[in-house]
């Protein structure tokens, strides 16, 4: 082999490794999504037949039902569901949830009301993401929480919220489920990428020994 084709051989090797360890060059992502976005961040006000309505042929808890009432007395709402997926091999860089939530009431952006807990396989996570962005009577509010890499390696992700105080003014507090978001950020698996590579160098080998 001469020195020419060598170095050729040497640089195809040298950026096959490159490109399979590069996070800047093979990151993609996974998203799971559940239910819908049926209305923008900061709707209001949103009226109990429009959440019907919108949510009519999503799978529950998206298809407009509303969980507890702010005018019954010690009504607090909570619901859950689970996000599955396959990470397919790849190693996850981080995580995000979105959430549309309809009507927690936490009007006050001086002093927030603390009126909902979220929860991740079980685990309590910082939720103030959720105060203070609420407009009266009633709103959507679109918020992005990030997710724990833990809470995602085994392929599926439990998300619970529950209604912990009433609004402002209100005996209860009634919420609803607009969608859920997943997006998973993640290295893919470079196993692909590094049998190509090498496929590449046996054909220019066959050609190198036929000269």
């Amino acid at each position: 082999m001469n020195k020419t084709l060598r170095a050729l051989v040497g640089a195809i090797f040298v950026a096959i490794i490159v490109i399979a360890s590069s996070p800047q060059v093979a990151q993609g992502s996974t998203v799971s999504l559940l239910g819908f976005q049926d209305f923008s961040d900061g709707k209001s006000p949103i009226f109990a037949f429009e959440l019907a309505n919108a949510g009519a042929d999503e799978s529950f808890p998206f298809d407009g039902t509303l969980f507890g009432s702010d005018i019954l007395d010690d009504s607090l709402g909570s619901f859950s569901y689970t996000h599955t997926f396959d990470l397919a091999g790849e190693t996850p860089t981080d995580a995000e949830l979105t959430i549309g939530l309809i009507d927690h009431d936490s009007f006050d952006t001086t002093f927030p009301t603390d009126t909902i807990d979220l929860y991740f396989d079980g685990v309590k996570q910082p939720d103030s993401s959720f105060e203070g962005i609420s407009a009266p009577p009633s709103s959507v509010s679109v918020v992005n929480v990030p997710v724990p890499l833990s809470f995602i390696m085994d392929g599926e992700l439990v998300v619970y919220l529950a209604a912990v105080s009433p609004g402002p003014g209100n005996d209860g507090n009634g919420i609803a489920a607009d969608f859920s978001e997943l997006e998973i950020r993640a290295i893919p698996e470079p196993t692909t990428l590094v049998m190509l590579g090498i496929g590449g160098l046996v054909i220019m080998r066959r050609i190198i020994v036929r000269n």
